[in-house]
């Protein structure tokens, strides 16, 4: 993450403790018979101990930042105060909080496993009469009510945290944000320095961030170990579900942990790793469209690249299995429904790894042994755009696969050979052409708000892009589409370049977003920019 002022050290006191802490907690962790009480005991005595530094860290830096001399140092001398506020964050993070989760993953895993193994000695055992098979629903909640103790505590800490750093003001955070979380706004300390109101933002993404880790951490041990051993049936009826079961079963697990990443990228949209945890989630749950869309998304916020990001999505892409599994169904399933949006999503991603993994979704002209990677793409195009299979109004359909589609074609563009970026920009444009034709054939008055988002991200796509661009510029058909759409518009919207009061949703969506330079560009928002009022930055009144 980067920092407004200069990063410091800890002072070597500090560092001293939290060693000796440290290390006290790897004995514990590491010894046979850990003692959970001790654990517990421990993560007090170090939470209150953090909570006291970072509060005090965060007081002096308010006070030389926002003190009445500050005005009258040296610009060269202000940027030498330094901000160490996040660096007990990073630590207790670190060395305290996540390897203690990680710790009693293990036990409920172990636990698990040997149920598991007691399971198929069961099952391959002939004699199912005197060979009896039973979960251990006592010795796992047991060590799941000591997590739980373990988590409140750790939940306390970051939203104690939360509340003392949202009584500062701060035009950088919304007051959707505030209301969403319950959050008092008592005893508002002034501020007026940027550079302390942003690093309070990050401060405040860092709660948030963490507490989503918590409940992400909780709610995996709870699907993957915790509920399938409550009861011999629960187990067999975990064993048994499908991927569309799974997902809608466990989703709601998840929904507090989506909360609070949902609510990071709200606050401080170039940032990556909530994007990555809603990958990570999706996968989990077994949505792997969403999950190569958050990916992604992950991937291409902010002006670097996220390697996690791109190793958890290569790493989905590569278990083809279930992608090609996806690609049987949608034809041999006869039924009406065959054609829905998740299989046609699941469809299009096989399509793109055609080029961008040609050496697992290669084999010669065809996808998979008689799939024909032509017909494919053909069928794919033929449901993909008709209004009886796809809602209309559902606009996020066609936008995730634009954006996902403007991901992988900048992969695709900066790592493969030239005749892979000339079939697969084919493709692009392809895709463009029919997305742009039923664009033009829908209800306007209708679907306005739909036209005009897919359109605006298009035309930011193609300008951000040189390539696209160049390659536009010989796409008769493309152009053609464009024009076509525009003068259907022409009668009802005002084409000069608009100024308006607050952000759409849509500009909030793709905020940081690198493969459009971070943000739409064709309105005239410069005012907006200056007001740095969240509240009109952040959709509230779109």
């Amino acid at each position: 993450m980067l920092l407004n002022g200069t990063l410091g050290v800890l002072p070597d006191s500090i560092v001293k403790e939290i060693e000796t802490h440290k290390q006290t907690l790897t004995n514990i962790l590491s010894s046979k018979f850990a003692d959970q009480s001790y654990i517990l005991g421990l993560d007090r005595n170090v939470d209150a101990k953090f909570y006291h530094w970072i509060l005090d860290d965060l007081n002096k830096y308010y006070d030389q930042i926002e003190g009445n001399q500050y005005e009258y140092i040296p610009r060269n001398q202000q940027e030498l105060i330094k901000f160490n506020t996040i660096l007990y964050f990073d630590k207790i993070w670190n060395d305290f909080h996540y390897p203690i989760i990680k710790f009693y993953q293990y036990q409920h895993a172990s636990l698990f496993n040997e149920i598991l193994q007691d399971f198929n000695q069961y099952i391959s055992n002939n004699d199912k009469k005197n060979h009896k098979f039973k979960v251990k629903p006592v010795e796992m909640r047991k060590i799941y009510d000591s997590l739980n103790k373990f988590l409140k505590e750790v939940h306390n800490f970051y939203t104690n945290l939360l509340k003392k750093f949202t009584q500062f003001e701060n035009p950088l955070i919304s007051n959707q944000f505030l209301s969403n979380f319950d959050i008092p706004q008592n005893e508002i300390r002034k501020t007026s320095n940027l550079d302390l109101q942003e690093n309070l933002s990050i401060l405040i993404h860092r709660c948030l961030l963490n507490l989503g880790n918590l409940s992400r951490h909780r709610s995996f041990i709870e699907m993957s170990y915790v509920t399938p051993c409550l009861s011999n049936s629960n187990f067999w009826k975990f064993r048994n579900l499908n991927s569309d079961s799974k997902s809608s079963l466990v989703k709601p697990l998840f929904e507090k942990a989506l909360k609070y990443y949902h609510a990071c990228i709200h606050i401080l949209p170039s940032f990556n790793e909530p994007y990555n945890h809603i990958g990570m989630i999706y996968n989990l749950i077994d949505d792997k469209y969403q999950a190569v869309y958050w990916f992604l998304r992950s991937n291409f916020t902010g002006s670097n690249e996220f390697k996690v990001a791109t190793n958890n999505l290569l790493a989905i892409l590569k278990k083809k299995t279930w992608l090609t599994d996806q690609l049987l169904k949608f034809y041999n399933d006869s039924s009406k429904s065959k054609k829905n949006i998740k299989r046609l999503n699941y469809l299009f991603i096989c399509l793109i790894c055609y080029y961008f993994l040609p050496d697992l979704y290669h084999n010669g002209p065809n996808i998979v042994k008689n799939f024909k990677y032509i017909k494919v793409e053909n069928d794919f195009f033929n449901q993909n755009f008709v209004a009886s299979i796809m809602p209309v109004n559902d606009i996020d359909f066609h936008l995730q696969q634009l954006i996902i589609l403007s991901c992988f074609q900048k992969l695709i563009d900066n790592n493969s050979d030239e005749d892979v970026k000339f079939k697969f920009n084919k493709f692009v444009f392809r895709y463009i052409d029919n997305l742009l034709n039923f664009l033009t054939n829908i209800p306007l008055k209708k679907f306005k708000s739909k036209i005009l988002i897919l359109s605006r991200y298009i035309l930011n796509w193609i300008k951000e892009n040189k390539l696209m661009l160049r390659i536009l510029q010989f796409k008769h058909s493309t152009l053609e589409g464009l024009a076509n759409l525009f003068n259907s518009l022409l009668d009802s919207i005002d084409v000069s370049q608009p100024i308006r009061y607050y952000l759409f949703d849509e500009d909030v969506l793709v905020k940081g977003l690198s493969i459009i330079k971070f943000n739409f560009k064709d309105f005239k928002d410069q005012h907006l920019a200056d007001t740095k009022d969240s509240n009109i930055l952040n959709g509230d009144y779109s």
